[in-house]
């Protein structure tokens, strides 16, 4: 008999993971709203070195068996774990599977509160403790993260989103972020927790999720950069040029690496009136501005367009003009 894995990531506040060790004919996502909140008694451990200057709190039930070594245990794990500085934000929580069903939900193993920051998982005895454990740290890791105009813990870090296409994917339909009901499966907030725990070392399980996103290596090299040198602000790029009142128009091509949001400007000397267009590679108008002034903007959405191309267009006059872009 085959043991199935289930998982549910956070939709607004709360992510579950969930186990059974029985054959299962589909995955049912569980997702608890609200705070997690321990119930135990009474909780031991601390705070642990996890290197680089860097300590994480782990709090172990006094109801676990050996708290204190499944504290040390959790503490070497997490240790191990590909991780940046957000490790020192995550509150780790070992409790019971009793409490583990009452705070995140019947047959789970484990959940993740995105505004708390605390994860709550089984003791390690349990066959899938450290599975569970690494791919809620998954969502810890997107919950750090920025994939601006997008939320991470649905959508996926930056680079690896772009890669695997979720905003094209979302427009057509074929991925779904933060669904945890019908199509959990290929809610790619998931896919990329599930793909954090394969780089960690475990299988990536797609009979629960979509193999359309099962990792590649390509795919894991660049949850390894999500992690190690996140993506946080938008690069800009200036170009400088000439309109000459022989030219009707000048084309600047605009590489477009990362899916997020665009902006460019092109600022005239006050002899040059020129207007902006911009075209996807497949030539299609994104975006055009035409004013009075000598500064022309046009803002966009980049959605699976590896490259983009800015139509200086003569109006009136000739001279000089800047041509700026800010892409992810």
């Amino acid at each position: 008999m085959r043991a199935t894995r289930i998982f549910a990531a956070p939709i607004v506040v709360l992510a579950a993971i969930s186990a059974i060790a029985t054959l299962a004919t589909s995955a049912e996502a569980r997702v608890v709203h609200g705070l997690v909140q321990a119930h135990s008694a009474a909780f031991v451990g601390g705070s642990y070195d996890v290197g680089d200057g860097l300590r994480i709190s782990i709090a172990v039930s006094d109801a676990v068996p050996d708290a204190l070594g499944e504290a040390r245990t959790w503490a070497s794990f997490y240790k191990g774990l590909l991780h940046g500085s957000e490790i020192a934000r995550i509150r780790v929580r070992v409790v019971p599977m009793t409490e583990i069903t009452r705070q995140c939900g019947d047959g789970t193993y484990g959940c993740y509160d995105s505004e708390s920051e605390i994860v709550m998982i089984p003791p390690s005895s349990y066959e899938y403790s450290r599975v569970t454990a690494a791919h809620e740290y998954g969502h810890h890791l997107a919950n750090n993260r920025l994939n601006t105009p997008w939320d991470a813990v649905d959508w996926g870090t930056k680079r690896w989103a772009t890669y695997e296409n979720v905003c094209a994917r979302t427009r057509a339909k074929t991925a779904f972020p933060g669904d945890e009901d019908r199509e959990y499966g290929r809610n790619p907030g998931e896919a990329f927790a599930e793909s954090y725990a394969t780089l960690s070392g475990y299988g990536y399980e797609d009979t629960t999720f979509s193999k359309s996103f099962k990792p590649t290596k390509k795919a894991l090299e660049l949850i390894r950069q999500d992690v190690l040198s996140p993506w946080t602000q938008a690069t800009v790029t200036t170009k400088k040029g000439r309109l000459t009142k022989s030219d009707e128009s000048r084309r600047v091509s605009i590489a477009t690496p990362l899916d997020g949001i665009g902006r460019v400007t092109v600022e005239s000397s006050l002899a040059l009136d020129a207007d902006l267009r911009l075209y996807s590679s497949a030539g299609r108008l994104i975006g055009r501005s035409a004013t009075d002034s000598h500064r022309e903007s046009v803002g966009y959405t980049i959605c699976g367009t590896r490259g983009l191309s800015a139509n200086l267009l003569r109006y009136d006059g000739a001279g000089t003009y800047t041509l700026t872009s800010s892409q992810p």
